[in-house]
């Protein structure tokens, strides 16, 4: 996989639609993603909310297809890595009814951590979920 956080204002763009998101804060860092260098993006994450070294995480596709393990595991390895985010947890809303995200995010180490009554901008509940950086040696789950 290529990234790139070039262009943040398209890529926020992207992301909105991607996410179903209303808007991201002041301090959105948004990361594109395709399959290789050049390639259109094929994914977008944005981390924001930093506070000390966590961050909430939004992901979506651009197009058709589902989230997948190796894709979540691309963007925590980003999140996670010191010379990138060098976060130590991030968490995300996942809506309730998408369960294909939600067994995708489980497989790439995620942890459930509440059900959040009206918790997606769109007023559906959603499924808070986190995961903490792996301990020095240890992979990435997945």
């Amino acid at each position: 996989m290529h990234f790139t956080r070039k262009n943040q204002p398209a890529l926020l763009e992207a992301a909105l639609a991607a996410t179903s998101s209303t808007g991201f804060k002041e301090d959105a860092v948004a990361i594109g993603a395709s399959i290789e260098p050049g390639s259109p993006i094929c994914a977008v994450g944005v981390f924001q909310a930093f506070e000390a070294d966590a961050a909430e995480f939004h992901f979506g596709l651009i197009g058709e297809g589902r989230i997948t393990p190796q894709i979540l595991q691309a963007f925590a390895s980003l999140a996670f890595h010191h010379k990138a985010l060098n976060l130590g947890r991030v968490w995300a809303r996942i809506e309730a009814s998408n369960a294909p995200a939600q067994v995708a995010a489980l497989k790439t180490g995620f942890s459930f951590d509440a059900r959040v009554r009206a918790g997606m901008a769109n007023g559906k509940d959603a499924i808070l979920m986190s995961m903490t950086r792996p301990q020095p040696g240890q992979p990435l789950p997945g």
